[in-house]
């Protein structure tokens, strides 16, 4: 019986703790599909949906990527950027006017050097859509 008495108050305890805690919000991808990144001096737009407060984390590594460095040409204006490794979160402020900014990738693709400017729209709406495939540009 003493060991059923333990086992309770574990569990009470780690329930206690458990329910004491902030919550972590994750915050969602920016863009399901992005338009890919090639590492050949190339600029890339990307748009991206949110809410007003929301933020959203976005990795740019491709399969034949190796990223070096990835730094911000141009900070946004009413949101955070922070850049995480070969990824970046995005933390939009509570404007409801358009965002961007600007970041600059550095590394090799197929052991070739190179960059990549990408420059990102935020759009603050009511809907966020993450879902939004880049689709290339009519010609």
């Amino acid at each position: 019986m003493p060991c059923y008495s333990i086992r309770i108050a574990i569990l009470v305890i780690t329930f206690l703790i458990a329910a004491c805690q902030t919550p972590v919000r994750a915050g969602g991808t920016c863009i399901l599909r992005p338009e890919p990144i090639r590492l050949r001096s190339e600029v890339v737009n990307w748009n991206i949906e949110l809410r007003q407060g929301e933020e959203c984390v976005q990795g740019l590594r491709w399969s034949t990527l190796l990223i070096d460095q990835v730094l911000v040409l141009n900070q946004p204006k009413f949101g955070r950027i922070a850049i995480n490794g070969p990824s970046f979160r995005y933390i939009a402020g509570s404007s409801n006017e358009s965002d961007t900014f600007r970041l600059l990738v550095k590394g090799s693709a197929l052991r070739v050097q190179g960059e990549t400017t990408i420059e990102a729209t935020i759009n603050i709406g009511d809907a966020p859509s993450r879902t939004r495939r880049w689709e290339p540009a009519a010609r």
